[in-house]
């Protein structure tokens, strides 16, 4: 799973967000991408039969800026770099054959936990992905 997370981690870099894995720390820029995931596990449904190196899971893209629109703006430059044409997109994993689908995007929201020093809370949007990848 550490390589596929790389993987998609290299697609989101080039759009100019800083790119945070599981939390972002320290002093933030707005806007900026959460990436986060399970450690590898496939879901309860997988075949018993699946070879225990298969990955079928979900990956997180959260989008976390300071008005809708950045973060609209952000989910909608994220999924095109991850899914062009909202179609599964191969990822580039060494010995791998790793496919990333667009799952579900939930609503926008402020995060309440959160108020910066000028007294707003930052929102996000959180997309999911499907990745399953076995063994080339």
């Amino acid at each position: 799973m550490k390589a596929e997370i790389a993987a998609v981690k290299a697609r989101l870099t080039p759009l100019g967000r800083t790119v945070h894995e599981i939390t972002a720390t320290g002093t933030l820029t707005y806007p900026y991408y959460l990436l986060w995931s399970s450690s590898g596990n496939a879901p309860v449904e997988r075949s018993v039969r699946a070879e225990t190196t298969d990955i079928d899971d979900y990956v997180g893209v959260t989008t976390v800026g300071l008005t809708a629109s950045s973060v609209r703006d952000g989910a909608a430059a994220a999924r095109g770099a991850l899914c062009p044409s909202e179609l599964p997109s191969s990822l580039t994993v060494t010995g791998r054959v790793a496919v990333l689908t667009f799952s579900e995007a939930r609503p926008i929201q402020a995060d309440m936990d959160v108020t910066l020093t000028s007294g707003v809370h930052p929102l996000y949007g959180v997309d999911l992905y499907r990745l399953v990848s076995t063994p080339a």
